[in-house]
């Protein structure tokens, strides 16, 4: 689960089991993981990398193209658009690449993040809807099946 906000961000990590691994918070204090559900070796077996590291990464992945372009201006970091991906350079280097390239924190759909440096790959998605949510309005198919009175 993931909170964008002015200055701020909150991602909380959670095992395909539904446990709280980590919460990362990059805020005006810093950048640093919480303590979640599961013991902090795990923490750090699955998060080799600082908390400052995955967060950068992750705004690269949730910021507008726009708000990435104007943070780098004047700095050795660049971002272009190339095909449908957005990738992050420092100086020429290629650091990361982002699928899809318009993508940021107000779409619903899943993006890939290629970190060439850090050699690995992220995948964020979605949350489903809830059982309990989807339970509140049924569907049209469901309605449909419903016996009339």
């Amino acid at each position: 689960m993931i909170r964008l906000e002015e200055g701020k961000l909150r991602v909380v990590f959670l095992t395909p089991y539904g446990q709280r691994l980590t919460t990362l918070v990059h805020d005006e204090e810093g950048s640093r993981f919480e303590e979640g559900d599961v013991p902090e070796k795990m923490v750090k077996e699955a998060f080799p990398a600082s908390p400052e590291w995955l967060a950068s990464r992750l705004e690269w992945s949730l910021w507008p193209a726009v708000a990435l372009e104007e943070a780098f201006i004047d700095s050795p970091w660049s971002m272009s658009i190339a095909g449908d991906a957005r990738e992050i350079r420092r100086y020429d280097t290629l650091i990361a690449r982002i699928t899809p390239a318009m993508t940021d924190a107000s779409r619903e759909e899943t993006v890939i993040l290629e970190d060439r440096q850090g050699q690995f790959r992220l995948r964020i998605e979605p949350l489903e809807e809830s059982a309990t949510e989807s339970n509140q309005k049924p569907s049209d198919d469901e309605a449909a099946e419903e016996p009339s009175p």
